[in-house]
This record gives structure tokens, C-alpha cells and sequence, in this order.
């Protein structure tokens, strides 16, 4: 889904995105703290399963997938997945200023 810092994703968007993906189980990465609400409420309209990792920043994401497992259920995915953002957190004042803006 295209945006930026002042062009935020609908939740419209986000279901239609979710749609378009030939998968019964669907992860976004919302990469900004005010899209986070919006990737929510687009998983409770959709008839498929969707886990929304509350990514604030692109780095975030980047560290997240890297904990993916093709074995583990979707559900263990997302466990790992939101790990790696708790610990990644300290990480953020080192990140550059254009991934900083989602915090």
C-alpha cells in the first residue's frame, strides 16, 4: 500500500490490499503508529485471517520478517514477530530520521 508521513492509508485501502492478496492469512505491517488503528479495523471486515504487527517504522518490519519461520503456525509467526519489535524498540533512536517519524 502506497503512502507516507501525510498520506496514510485508508481503512478502505487496507481492506481492499487485504483482498487483493491470494492467502487465507494475511500479515501487515502498518510501519506507522497512525495506521496502526486503521490496519484494526480493516481485520475485522475481511473474511480472511489477518494479524496486524504494530510496526511503527519500516526498520521494524524489516527486523520482524527476519524472525520468519515457514514451518511455524501463523500464530507463532506473529508471536515471534512481535518479540523482535519489543526488543528492537531501544534500537529506534539509531535509526535514521526518516524511519523515526512512525514513533
Amino acid at each position: 500500500i502506497t503512502g507516507g508521513q501525510t498520506m496514510n492509508p485508508s481503512t478502505e485501502d487496507i481492506v481492499n490490499s487485504i483482498e487483493k492478496v491470494n492467502a487465507k492469512t494475511v500479515f501487515v505491517f502498518p510501519n506507522n503508529k497512525n495506521i496502526i488503528l486503521s490496519a484494526n479495523q480493516a481485520k475485522q471486515i475481511v473474511d480472511k485471517k489477518v494479524f496486524v504487527v504494530e510496526t511503527k517504522a519500516v526498520p521494524q518490519s524489516i527486523s520482524a520478517l527476519l524472525a520468519f519461520n515457514e514451518e511455524a503456525s501463523a500464530e507463532e509467526n506473529f508471536d515471534s514477530f512481535n518479540d523482535v519489535i519489543a526488543t528492537e524498540r531501544w534500537h529506534y533512536r539509531s535509526w535514521p530520521k526518516e524511519y523515526q517519524s512512525g514513533r
